[in-house]
């Protein structure tokens, strides 16, 4: 390959790069995947338009609202606990979701060749830290203690607890390895054999989960899979009763803690669920209180940070020590929205995830396309109302490259209309 075509391909390699880079960097140091795609937006706009071409911005409704979700986090400011905290969190927020999207932008901007670059190295980039993971769990985790400078065993009841992110990371890159494998099927190396390659990816990630106790990604996984199922087998129709799901639950969500005698019992009584759910489900009925008591205009920005009684030490029946009743975030996206931002938030937040899940629907795009895009989305909801704060800068920028990767996996030259 002479060194014009090298040139003209720069853009490909740079994607190929990121895909490849992410799911290393999250087992290795999570917080860099925010700076890897600020640094992959920035610079593949820079060669975009270095070379004279057209960027494909994210469709109208998805700004409109990011848009939005960022002014009220702003006004919100003016009555944050904490407005120093609420202002920078707002100046964050607002950059992450800019140069997320900016990736984002970039990424649907590929050429067929490019997007071939892009395939190789998502996929490399998988099946290298899904061994690096093996590795780490049957050899007795020696990265994490040659990282960490440690001599003696770290593994206890959490199980590996340092790669829930990384677990959390493969889960969502599943679904774009498993359309690009699709695509590749009939092709060399994988012929009709790209089928077999994407159930075992799916187990390998479901196995990984279960070894490092990453229960709530076990979950996800699970209704990620459902999802999936459903949509393929009832289509849009089964979309759009999700999104009508989704939003009645999240509206009523917070009220079915706060109206609910000792919800943390009620819920054991009837399954039998680990000391660290108990926890969660205690912290979420704190939240729930405390969004009572602000249900309009929520506690501000950044809000759970600084919440009043969060340091409490919660402690269960039995006297033993849950923890925090709030630690610096309420692990659940929803119920952020709703403590943070109120109403406003919450419909904003619910709004984009209904449009999400109807722009899986694709007009020219596959039943089963359709079905493993809303499986990508299940899984992430999921993960994003069990484990991490909402808005966490390395989760923000994940979520913002698994969707530029998925929808890059799914665009075809005959089938425009995927972003």
């Amino acid at each position: 390959m002479n060194a014009s075509k090298q040139t003209s391909l720069m853009l490909g390699y740079l994607v190929g790069f990121i895909a490849f880079v992410a799911p290393i960097l999250g087992f290795i140091a999570p917080k860099g995947i925010a700076p890897l795609v600020i640094s992959g937006g920035v610079f593949g706009f820079v060669i975009l338009k270095s070379q004279g071409r057209h960027l494909i911005w994210p469709k109208k409704p998805i700004i409109v609202l990011l848009a939005a979700l960022c002014i009220w986090a702003g006004i919100s400011v003016a009555w944050s606990i904490d407005g120093g905290s609420a202002a920078i969190g707002t100046l964050k927020l607002a950059g992450n979701l800019l140069a997320g999207g900016l990736l984002y932008s970039v990424v649907q901007s590929l050429t067929g060749v490019e997007r071939e670059i892009f395939i190789k190295g998502l996929l490399w980039g998988f099946l290298t830290i899904a061994v690096i993971l093996a590795i780490e769990i049957l050899l007795g985790h020696p990265v994490y203690r040659a990282l960490k400078n440690l001599q003696t065993n770290v593994i206890g009841a959490g199980g590996f607890f340092w790669l829930n992110v990384t677990i959390g990371i493969l889960m969502l890159l599943i679904w774009p390895v498993s359309i690009a494998l699709l695509k590749k099927d009939f092709q060399p190396p994988f012929g009709l054999r790209a089928r077999y390659f994407i159930w075992l990816g799916f187990i390998v990630v479901f196995l990984l989960a279960l070894v490092v106790k990453f229960q709530s990604g076990v979950l996800a996984l699970f209704c990620g899979l459902f999802a999936f199922g459903i949509i393929w087998i009832f289509g849009r129709r089964a979309a759009g009763a999700a999104a009508i799901v989704l939003t009645v639950v999240g509206l009523l969500l917070p009220f079915s803690f706060s109206k609910t005698e000792n919800p943390t019992a009620s819920v054991k009584s009837v399954i039998s669920i680990p000391f660290s759910a108990e926890h969660r489900l205690k912290i979420w009925e704190f939240t729930a209180q405390k969004i009572d008591q602000k249900l309009f205009a929520g506690w501000g920005m950044n809000g759970s940070r600084n919440m009043p009684g969060g340091k409490t030490t919660l402690r269960s029946e039995t006297g033993k020590n849950y923890g925090h009743a709030l630690p610096l975030h309420p692990h659940n996206a929803v119920l952020q929205m709703w403590l943070e931002l109120g109403l406003p938030g919450i419909l904003i937040y619910l709004g984009l995830a209904g449009y999400v899940i109807m722009s899986t629907m694709g007009r020219h795009r596959s039943k089963l396309i359709s079905a493993m895009m809303m499986g990508q989305f299940s899984t992430a909801f999921v993960i994003a109302n069990l484990s991490f704060g909402a808005w966490q800068a390395w989760w923000v920028a994940t979520l913002w490259l698994s969707a530029a990767l998925m929808a890059l996996a799914v665009k075809a030259d005959k089938d425009p209309d995927v972003s």
